[in-house]
């Protein structure tokens, strides 16, 4: 096959390709569509615009608007487009574009207007009204069980366990969750909630403001509510305040403070052992060495002055008074016999 067989061949198919898109075009153009979808980008050209949008389910799309009404739309809200689908006549578009003729606008971002509805949901639920533990009957506590859901490679772990090595009698219990995961969070809080824990720890690190959105969700703050046993949360930091901050018994602003928390509502632990066993763990400096001997010294003494042999000892042994009396008598009964 020669070169221009070749380039008649190409030819008609570009024109069979034409003419099929033609087709497609004009059967779709009469045709419309309604499609809610929120504004991510919006790129700016001469006559058309390009705008990137983004449904419910996460699902990015480009649509194609005239350049008046793309100038009234808005980044992060969410639009009811209407128009029709067309054949695309460049590959990186894709073979369908969305060509929007109307918008009505419907809200802010699909996320705000989530947590609006699950928030409103809570309310008239009655989630917030929930009794909350005041965590006054934890104090003393030689043992306490905590169970911490957050996904097993969190970092909050490691900085909730080196807050819990400052005082002894604390076990932890990791239940595993996918922490953008709205059913495995609740699966893990339920399984805490079966293990007959003290008390539960919902933890996360920090990340973007959208990574919370399952702690607002209507699922999670049902489970926490629901749970008898008292529960702490520590989820991101200062700005990242959920509905479960609000329905949980305590609520503080990191992982760490919320170990913390809980490590200062346990205070000492009601054993003279462990009180001694701490001031030898500073026995490493002189001064506190110094102490710990005086100290030792004091307990030998007032355990040796107590004890029972160490009075039978005080009963056994003769006082001064006893061998003066003896001597005087000695001497005088002496003194009449040479006389």
């Amino acid at each position: 096959m020669d070169r221009t067989e070749i380039s008649r061949l190409a030819d008609a198919y570009e024109m069979a390709l034409k003419e099929l898109r033609s087709i497609v075009g004009n059967r779709l153009s009469k045709e419309e569509f309604c499609i809610q979808a929120e504004v991510k980008h919006i790129l700016n050209a001469k006559y058309t615009n390009f705008i990137t949008v983004q449904g419910d389910d996460g699902l990015e799309m480009q649509f194609k608007i005239q350049h008046d009404l793309a100038s009234q739309l808005e980044i992060n809200h969410t639009y009811l487009f209407t128009g029709y689908f067309e054949v695309g006549s460049r590959a990186r578009f894709g073979a369908l574009q969305f060509k929007a003729h109307s918008f009505e606008p419907v809200g802010g971002s699909f996320v705000t207007m989530q947590q609006q509805a699950a928030t409103k949901e809570i309310i008239e639920g009655e989630l917030f009204n929930k009794y909350k533990d005041d965590f006054s009957g934890f104090f003393g506590q030689s043992y306490c069980k905590v169970g911490l859901v957050t996904s097993p490679v969190s970092k909050a772990i490691a900085d909730v366990e080196a807050v819990f090595k400052k005082r002894s009698g604390i076990e932890m219990e990791l239940f595993q969750v996918k922490l953008n995961s709205v059913e495995s969070i609740v699966s893990g809080i339920y399984a805490a909630c079966e293990s007959l824990c003290d008390v539960i720890m919902i933890v996360r690190g920090g990340g973007k403001e959208t990574d919370f959105g399952v702690f607002n969700s209507v699922e999670v703050a049902t489970a926490i509510n629901a749970s008898a046993i008292p529960i702490i949360t520590g989820l991101g930091h200062t700005a990242n305040l959920t509905s479960a901050d609000h329905i949980a018994d305590r609520s503080e602003n990191t992982p760490t403070k919320a170990a913390q928390f809980l490590v200062d509502r346990l205070g000492q632990v009601r054993s003279y052992g462990y009180e001694l066993a701490t001031i030898k763990e500073k026995a490493g400096s002189y001064q506190y060495g110094n102490v710990l001997k005086e100290r030792n010294d004091v307990e030998y003494q007032y355990t040796a002055d107590k004890s029972p042999d160490s009075n039978r000892r005080k009963e056994k042994k003769p006082s001064m008074a006893i061998f003066i009396t003896i001597a005087v008598i000695l001497l005088c009964f002496y003194y009449f016999i040479t006389r």
